[in-house]
Order: structure tokens, then sequence, then C-alpha cells
């Protein structure tokens, strides 16, 4: 994850993060001046500016350039009263914008109307999930007591595939995470933490003491143990 200003000349983003493996290195500036997207984009240097209590929540929440297009989106094509993203905006962003960008500049920006898409699906998924026993609850965003006094290893354990310290997973899926210590012992309390605090989806599983979870917001989710120093594992959702 790697931090700053928004791509965006002149806006300095509220988020202040990116995330190449959602995004690539898709430079909003470089999309040009004219045309329906640059349009968009420049309505959203304005309400990102002045008007970021008037936006949906959700669009904050992400890493740029997710944040501005879907803002961009949202601004421009969604008919909802309340200004909402949704799936009929997103397909009237497919149909105005990619005709009219390069080729180049036309895959990175479909596969972000793409991971949007994706992202109002799992979020129909969340009364389910609700139903079967996980709880609506903001991800950790900061440092507390315990962090700072945090020493030891934590063997933390994903289902997903890869054993690098960034994992992959699809939004709306369900991951269950366990955590060992040293000398295989189970340890409690699982934290997932998140830049800006998006909402997910937690459970404790009764029978195998996992920590399950279900991320429907892009980004990165860091899931670690408060008590132990090193051994959190990191989880793009997208």
């Amino acid at each position: 994850m790697t931090t700053g200003v928004s791509s965006i000349s002149g806006l300095r983003r509220p988020s202040k993060f990116r995330v190449p493996e959602l995004c690539g290195d898709l430079d909003l500036d470089a999309l040009g001046r004219s045309g329906p997207l640059a349009a968009g984009l420049a309505n959203v240097r304005y309400w990102l500016s002045y008007e970021q209590a008037s936006l949906q929540p959700l669009l904050l929440q992400t890493p740029s350039p997710l944040m501005e297009i879907g803002t961009a989106v949202a601004l421009q094509f969604s008919e909802d009263v309340s200004g909402a993203l949704t799936e009929e905006a997103l397909e009237a962003a497919r149909q105005t914008w990619l005709p009219d960008l390069s080729e180049a500049a036309a895959e990175p920006v479909g596969r972000i109307l793409d991971i949007w898409t994706r992202c109002l699906e799992a979020r129909k998924q969340r009364p389910r999930y609700n139903q079967a026993g996980f709880r609506s609850v903001p991800a950790t965003s900061g440092i507390s007591l315990k962090d700072l006094e945090a020493i030891g290893h934590a063997d933390i354990r994903v289902d997903l595939e890869g054993d690098g310290p960034r994992l992959r997973a699809a939004l709306g899926t369900m991951l269950a995470a366990r955590a060992r210590d040293a000398k295989g012992r189970p340890l409690p309390n699982i934290e997932v933490e998140h830049p800006m605090g998006a909402e997910i989806l937690l459970r404790k599983n009764g029978e195998t003491g996992d920590t399950e979870m279900v991320f429907w917001i892009p980004g990165p989710y860091r899931i670690r143990v408060p008590s132990r120093a090193t051994g959190d594992r990191t989880v793009v959702a997208g």
C-alpha cells in the first residue's frame, strides 16, 4: 500500500492510499482534459474538496483511483434520490466512457467499473450473512496502546491460496482465519484493520475457533493479533 495525494492535480485525497493490485498505476491526469470521463472527474474535484459530507460514505472508504472513478459515476449517472452508486449508473458509465478512451486507458477504467459492480453485488449479500450470525462492524483504523506494547509473533493462517504477505480475495466471499503462537497454541482476538475503517462482517465459529469474515468494500485488510508484534497478513479484496 502506498500513501500520498490524489492523482487528480490539486486534489488532496481524504483516504490517502492506493492499492496497485486493484487499480494498477492508472494516472487520472493522463486521461486528458476532454471527453465525458474527463468532464466527470473535473466535477469530482469540487465535490471531494468541498462537499464530502454529501457523498456516499462507501465511496470515501476506497483507495484511489477507485474513489474518484466511483464518485464520478455517482455524480454523472446515478438517478438514485440520495446520489448513491448503482448498477445502472455503472453500466451507463461503461457505455459512455469506454468507447471514448484509448485501449490503454479503457482497460484499467473498465476494471475499476467491474470492481464497483462486484462491490454492489457483495453488498446485497449482507442480510444473508447477518441472518447467519455475522455482525456488521467497522474495521479498526488506528494504533492502540496494545499495538505499542505488542511483542512476539503470531502465525496467522487464512483460507486463501498464496504464501506472501498480501493475499487476494473476492468481494463477498467468506474467509476463515486462525492464529497460533510460536508453540502452536491458539491465539484469540484476531482483529481486522482497514485504513478508513470500512465496514466488515465478522463471526466467531464456536466449533472451530476460527474468526470468519466477509469483505464487501474494495481495499486492503490487515488481519492481526493486537498482542503480537509480527505475523499479520494483508488481504486485498476486489
